[in-house]
């Protein structure tokens, strides 16, 4: 992992961390996705008797988000497509876990365009397209559908 990464990964679960700090949370969770021109996230916290608590994303953490999307992209692998944080108070631990191949658990599912999208931004080679995402020769039309 470069330099760059680790800084984002920090300043993502700070801001976590200060978003959750008025309750008294033993792990908070976050999940994030991107793809095209969508996103999608959602966090929580869990206190010591298990009781879920919600709070809004903090812009820093979006931010952080954006810019992991980007850094962690190559031309060799493309980038990932969602990403999980789990920290760990007891142990201060921060946990990113990326994505690359597997279709995400979204609220609402992409449209295929949106993938293509992020296929176009993020190129892959063949071999490394998940079987399951759009191929762009059964959208032909889809940059005027993005």
């Amino acid at each position: 992992m470069n330099n760059r990464i680790a800084e984002l990964q920090t300043s993502l679960g700070n801001s976590l961390v200060q978003a959750y700090s008025s309750h008294d949370w033993e792990i908070i969770t976050m999940f994030y996705g991107e793809v095209g021109q969508l996103a999608q996230a959602s966090s929580e916290c869990t206190d010591a008797q298990g009781v879920p608590h919600y709070e809004s994303i903090p812009d820093l953490a979006d931010d952080a988000c954006a810019a992991l999307k980007d850094a962690c992209a190559t031309p060799e692998h493309g980038t990932w497509l969602s990403l999980n944080v789990k920290i760990v108070r007891s142990t201060g631990q921060l946990n990113v876990t990326y994505n690359y191949d597997e279709k995400s658990e979204w609220d609402f599912d992409p449209q295929p365009e949106n993938y293509l999208l992020e296929l176009e931004r993020y190129p892959r080679p063949a071999r490394e397209i998940p079987a399951w995402y759009p191929k762009p020769e059964n959208y032909p039309n889809w940059h005027e559908e993005a």
